[in-house]
This record gives C-alpha cells, structure tokens and sequence, in this order.
C-alpha cells in the first residue's frame, strides 16, 4: 500500500509536470506575439461607423485591417445605406509591404478607389463628415473597380506611384489610368501631381491636379488641391483646402474645409464644413459639426454626425 509520502511526491510530479507545460504554452503565445514562426504580430483591427450627414455616406460603415503575413494585409469595407439593412461587401484591397515600406504592391478584385493607388496626402483622411474634407482631391474620387498597383518610396520622403482601374466603374472608358508624384522638401512641407488618364476612350478627358500639405504648428496642419479637366480646355474641376488643429495627441480635432468644383454642364457648388472630433469613450470617436453647400444658388446648411467605433 504506497504511503502518504508517495501520495505527496506523486502530486508534486503531477503539478510540476503542468507547471513546465504552462510554461511551453507560454512560450508558443509569446513567439507568436512577438512575430516568430512566420507569423505577425498585428491583430486584426477594424471599424465602425454611423453617419447622419447627407454629405457623407450615410447609414452604417464597416472596415476591417486583416494582417495575412508579416508584410501583407488585406482591407476590407462593407457598408448599408440605411441602419439594420444587410452590409454589401464594397471593398476589398489587398497589399504588401517591402524594404521598410518604401516598396508597395496593391491589388484588388473590386471597390478599389483612386486613394488606393496614389497619395491623397491628406491629414483628414476618412475624419471629416463631407466628402471634400474626407477624402481630399476629388482626382482621386472618381474611379472605382478592380485595381493593381506599385508605389515606391524613398528615406527623403519622394514617392512615385502608379496604378489602374479596370471596369465600367472607372471615370470614362473601360480603365483609368492613375499616377502620383510626391515630393517633402522639408519635414513640414509635402507636395505632389496627379495625373487620371481615361484609357479606351473614344473621347478622353485628362484630369490633373496638385496637392499639398504643411504643418504650421506642432498640431496644426493645412492642406489643400486644385485639379483641372481637358474637356472643355483645361478647365479648373475643384480646389479646396483644409485646416486641421489637434489636441491632446491625436485624440481631439477641430477642423474647417472649403471646396468649389464645377458641373460638367456648367455652374459651381461651394461648400463649407466647420467640424469637431472628441473621443467619448475608449475607442470611440465622435465627429459633429455643420455643412453648408451653395449650389446653382441655393443653400443647403446641413448639421452631420458621425460615429466610429474603433477595435
């Protein structure tokens, strides 16, 4: 009959035996967090957003950042125009980054844009509630398909970039054809060209535009484009800009935009956005603000919400 000091030593075999396989699984959690085996250490991030502003894309967005390998990604965007309807897939790109992320490759089976391909260089990128301020030069605006393409960049902060997208979605004919050139001379100062050119088009229409960022201050940025159109010759499309000042980090914005652009069929709409982004809870960002649009001499003020749920 084995004794109570068998017993003993039995339990202690016992608990330093799960005690050292504790320690492997340990192991394997922390090779994985920190990049081993091939495998990343992102996580999949991602976010939600809700939108009132008859500016933006209203109803529910969602987007995800889906880490492949340690140097591929895929995004993702799905989105409804009315809150509880069915999410449509309206999105997805893949890229991969090499050499420190000097060298891009991006592809997509559809819903890319022409902010996939080419630099927008834009501060408030996706943070405003009307397009012009979200989304910067409308150059970049107008294309929508399967894409591919290449962006290279160097330690002075020179990028070239280059791209197409295929489909009847694209801006006329069967593709447009994107190209970026960004130079920084200084740390503070950014600016670039943008070229969209039509292919298979009967009747091509060439768009061209300049853009621009400075830091003015620590925590205060402007930005601003303007883009022209072949047809009819070499007529100005839009211009804008935009003033960005944050606080406390990242985390608290207030901004203030402005656009033109012109009508194919003539006329120009002017719009203004005065806006603010708060944090209210972790990872939950609310941007409010008013909109104000004069088109063919008409106002529209417009007071616009959105929600995004960050994780």
């Amino acid at each position: 009959m084995p004794s109570i000091q068998d017993d003993v030593a039995i339990v202690r075999r016992l608990l330093r035996d799960a005690f050292n396989d504790l320690l492997k699984v340990k192991d394997r959690v922390t090779a994985l967090e920190s990049g081993k085996n091939g495998t990343s250490a992102s996580k999949i991030k991602g976010h939600i957003s809700l939108s009132s502003s008859n500016l933006f894309d209203g109803g529910v967005g969602v987007g995800l950042h889906v880490p492949l390998t340690d140097k591929t990604h895929a995004r993702i965007e799905a989105r409804t125009s009315t809150f509880g309807g069915n999410l449509d897939v309206t999105k997805v790109v893949f890229q991969k980054s090499q050499h420190d992320g000097r060298l891009k490759h991006t592809w997509s089976p559809f819903g890319a844009t022409g902010d996939d391909i080419v630099p927008t260089l834009n501060p408030n990128a996706e943070q405003g509630l009307s397009q012009f301020v979200s989304k910067g030069c409308t150059t970049h605006q107008g294309c929508r398909g399967p894409a591919v393409g290449i962006d290279i960049g160097k330690k002075n902060g020179t990028r070239f970039a280059t791209g197409i997208l295929l489909g009847t979605s694209a801006q006329e004919g069967l593709a447009t054809m994107l190209s970026g050139l960004v130079l920084a001379p200084t740390i503070d100062f950014t600016f670039g060209f943008v070229n969209a050119c039509p292919l298979w088009s009967d009747a091509p229409n060439f768009r061209n535009a300049a853009i621009g960022a400075y830091r003015l201050e620590d925590n205060v940025f402007a930005s601003g484009w303007i883009s022209t159109r072949s047809k009819p010759a070499d007529a100005i499309e839009s211009c804008g800009f935009a003033l960005s000042r944050y606080d406390r980090g990242d985390d608290s914005c207030r901004r203030i935009g402005f656009q033109s652009s012109q009508h194919r069929e003539g006329g120009w709409r002017h719009e203004v956005e005065v806006s603010l982004t708060e944090p209210s809870i972790h990872g939950t960002d609310m941007h409010t603000g008013l909109t104000l649009a004069l088109d063919k001499g008409q106002w529209s003020p417009s007071f616009g919400m959105r929600t995004i749920v960050k994780f």
